[in-house]
């Protein structure tokens, strides 16, 4: 018995340790190829791209500045909030069709990497299943500030495209 008790203690021990080791990990990791708390793999292979990020470039620099990104932001959630309410329940965040001015602001695989109920859950600080403009603005925003690696508040495309960032296709 005595060794039954002293066996489950060190399994207790090396999953405790196991598991403060994969969290110090994950939390010294600010950006890589699989899903996080911000974002899933897709959703970075779809956003990641070159004709997103000309999307993004309202200022017609060859980047994306933090305003212009704040601004598609803005312009994203406002089309998606039909209702003008400022905030997305789940089916005004799930729902695809948005017209055909959609086109113009997202890429048909943005759009259905980022409209899923694993990206609103992450969004959804409340847990209301509501995602508030507020809640949506900073969450894009963790996202520019991961990817603004020289925290210039520029992105360039060594920091916008995914093969470029992670060295894949």
């Amino acid at each position: 018995m005595t060794t039954f008790k002293t066996l489950s203690k060190a399994t207790l021990a090396l999953g405790f340790a196991l598991l403060a080791a994969t969290v110090a990990y994950t939390e010294g990791t600010t950006m890589g190829t699989a899903s996080t708390d911000i974002w899933t793999t897709d959703f970075q292979k779809a956003f990641m791209t070159e004709k997103m990020m000309h999307m993004m470039d309202m200022s017609g620099k060859g980047m994306v500045t933090r305003e212009d990104y704040d601004k598609y932001m803005g312009k994203m959630f406002d089309m998606m909030d039909k209702k003008h309410k400022g905030t997305l329940d789940k089916k005004a965040f799930l729902d695809a069709d948005m017209g055909a001015a959609s086109n113009s602001i997202w890429t048909t695989d943005f759009k259905k990497t980022f409209r899923t109920e694993a990206m609103m859950h992450m969004m959804d600080k409340s847990g209301k299943g509501t995602v508030t403009k507020a809640d949506f603005m900073a969450h894009m925003g963790k996202i520019f500030d991961m990817l603004d690696k020289d925290h210039n508040g520029m992105l360039e495309k060594d920091e916008f495209m995914y093969d470029k960032v992670f060295g894949v296709k």
